[in-house]
């Protein structure tokens, strides 16, 4: 069984490690902090991630539409379940 993760924080990194985590197969809550809510809002709208493997990819190598379990700015919704925690700084 997959270990449940959560990233913490949305900026590039962040997006990037999401999206290529759910592609390899994970279960991924995304956690952005209340004022930089602006960064989740565009994954809340289309409801996932696209991600280019090519040219981002770091573990799955794979191509394609990324939607997490969770993308949210409430830390105790987001870690609740988790695993493990990466933290984008």
């Amino acid at each position: 069984m997959k270990p449940k993760i959560a990233v913490f924080g949305a900026g590039d990194v962040g997006h990037t490690m999401t999206a290529d985590l759910i592609l390899a197969g994970y279960d991924v809550n995304l956690l952005e902090l209340p004022k930089f809510r602006e960064k989740i809002a565009g994954i809340q709208k289309l409801g996932g991630i696209y991600l280019d493997g090519e040219k981002h990819a770091l573990i799955s190598g794979k191509s394609g539409f990324a939607k997490p379990n969770m993308v949210t700015i409430d830390a105790e919704k987001a870690l609740e379940d988790a695993d493990v925690v990466f933290v984008d700084i």
